[in-house]
């Protein structure tokens, strides 16, 4: 009597290609299509969060301007002031630097594209996502310091007690909310993009599961037949 390992021995293997199963092969192509998802998921919460700090430091600066100004007396705190520039130049600094990072990325891609013939294509395609973010990023900080500094400007010029500096620097306070909404617009688009690349990858899970599942079934009926 030949023995149920005999059996099983005896059955044909699954369809192969390059070497794997058909089965290997669906798995390994729902982790690409996983890993994938998730790389998105991680690049949009990145752009997410940076520029949340940008929102943080305009609302920052709108809290600082509006204790710096007594309104009683008109008077400036000029410390309130000089501490906003510190964190300001830092911030110049930072956007400075990503454009510096962004002209080194697109030197790459353009060494990348000469010597395409070893199919960089995918490798081009991410540097050049992260060399637009690294601009576009930086002229936000750009824009955001600019926005401050009219307001820093206009109060640097006041000499004196002034009762009317609140209603001076109202527009251009104005402005700054302006953009700062801009930007939380910008924000929650991003955050959208994030909750379609979770849905997208609760649903490749879901099909991984489902895959699991389907090819334990037909396990299970493979077993039932060599008994």
């Amino acid at each position: 009597m030949t023995s149920p390992i005999g059996r099983l021995s005896t059955i044909p293997e699954a369809e192969s290609i390059n070497g794997h199963s058909l089965q290997t092969m669906i798995q390994m192509v729902l982790a690409d299509k996983l890993n994938q998802v998730d790389g998105e998921v991680r690049e949009e919460i990145r752009v997410l969060n940076d520029r949340q700090g940008r929102v943080e430091y305009l609302d920052k600066y709108l809290r600082q301007i509006n204790a710096t100004i007594d309104n009683a007396t008109g008077s400036l705190n000029r410390k309130h002031l000089e501490e906003l520039n510190q964190e300001g130049l830092m911030l110049k600094d930072e956007a400075e630097q990503r454009l510096r990072q962004a002209e080194s990325v697109e030197a790459e891609i353009i060494y990348l594209r000469e010597d395409d013939e070893e199919g960089y294509g995918q490798v081009i395609a991410k540097k050049e996502r992260e060399a637009k973010w690294l601009r576009e990023s930086a002229n936000e900080i750009y824009d955001t310091l600019k926005a401050c500094k009219q307001i820093t400007k206009e109060l640097e010029s006041v000499k004196g007690p002034k009762t009317y500096i609140k209603e001076d620097v109202t527009r251009l306070m104005e402005n700054l909310r302006s953009y700062s909404k801009i930007l939380q617009t910008r924000n929650h688009t991003q955050l959208q993009m994030v909750n379609r690349a979770n849905t997208e990858r609760n649903t490749v899970l879901m099909q991984c599961q489902q895959l699991q599942r389907t090819i334990h079934e037909i396990m299970k009926k493979i077993a039932s037949n060599i008994r």
